[in-house]
């Protein structure tokens, strides 16, 4: 059976209420997915140029000995040096600009808006004083992130 026959049936079988069709149908669309993790689409306007990005990484990667030397207080000077690698760290613990506002907020009460995160990310220059505070406060949610410290887990993981 194909996927637009399998959707045709499960439509049917919801309105039906036929639970357990519904479940076999669904475990038979699974074979027509395919994970596609290993291929991120590069949007510049939602991150930046892949050449602007990939010169921040080898930054980042230099003054983290390749990241194995990292603490929030070395993400801090990273980044306040050369805020495009905001940008890296923020890729590499997972986070959309909007996450990364609300976390900041969220948990240190710093408000951080989504304009200035993404400003920080184009800026060529060192980080202006009046956002040093912001990029701390960035740093150390981003560590605890990948520490896996930064917001509870569910019980079962």
């Amino acid at each position: 059976m194909d996927a637009p026959r399998i959707r045709q049936e499960v439509r049917a079988a919801v309105a039906a209420g036929d639970d357990q069709r519904v479940t076999a149908l669904a475990r038979e669309y699974t074979a027509f997915l395919t994970p596609m993790f290993h291929l991120v689409p590069w949007d510049e306007e939602k991150l930046v140029g892949r050449d602007q990005f990939f010169a921040a990484f080898e930054h980042a990667a230099r003054e983290t000995a390749h990241f194995t030397d990292v603490s929030p207080e070395k993400i801090a000077r990273t980044i306040q040096a050369r805020p495009q690698t905001l940008t890296v760290f923020r890729v590499i613990a997972g986070y959309r600009v909007q996450e990364l506002s609300y976390v900041v907020a969220f948990k240190f009460g710093i408000k951080v808006g989504d304009s200035t995160i993404r400003a920080l990310e184009r800026t060529h220059n060192s980080v202006a004083p009046k956002h040093e505070g912001a990029v701390r406060a960035m740093a150390r949610a981003l560590f605890a992130a990948v520490e896996g410290k930064l917001l509870p887990l569910p019980e079962e993981m």
